[in-house]
């Protein structure tokens, strides 16, 4: 049935299987970033961030195809990444988490189009079990003990906005 519903590639083609990915990929990324800004992380409707969570993705998908089939090009895009990783100055570690996942959409992408859908179902549903957990007092009451404490959102996040 899921075959059915998400077959591993939407065409036979490479390249044309590679034009209806890519775009695919853009809109996974961007509605992942939406569903998290609306969570109350209003730095991610910036739209420098909105066109990275749109670029990553696609970059990560083009990658994945074009290193595939050679194990080694492949051992050195991890070496690659790791190095962008220490870096980049990444402000807070659910930046870099948000990263890694456009990256792993992508990747994902590129190898089975059911483990992108089921990762990006899995990362919109983060922002909404959040808001039914606010939901209740003694969750809300525990978030804004450490809201005081300045964990979450740094002040140079909050003066870009």
């Amino acid at each position: 049935m899921i075959n059915i519903l998400l077959p591993r590639e939407l065409h036979a083609d490479p390249l044309i299987n590679l034009l209806y990915l890519i775009p695919l990929g853009a809109l996974l990324g961007i509605a992942i970033s939406l569903s998290h800004s609306f969570s109350g992380n209003i730095w991610l409707r910036q739209r420098n961030y909105m066109m990275l969570s749109m670029i990553l993705p696609v970059v990560a998908l083009v990658i994945t195809k074009s290193i595939s089939s050679n194990i080694f090009l492949s051992l050195g895009m991890i070496g690659a990444l790791s190095i962008i990783r220490y870096r980049a100055p990444i402000k807070s570690p659910y930046e870099l988490g948000l990263l890694f996942s456009f990256i792993t959409i992508g990747i994902s992408l590129g190898v089975d189009i059911r483990y992108a859908f089921l990762l990006t179902f899995f990362l919109i549903s983060i922002p909404f079990l959040f808001y039914l957990l606010d939901r209740f007092p003694v969750f809300r009451s525990y978030w804004e003990q450490n809201k005081k404490r300045g964990e979450g959102c740094t002040t140079s996040m909050m003066k870009e906005v």
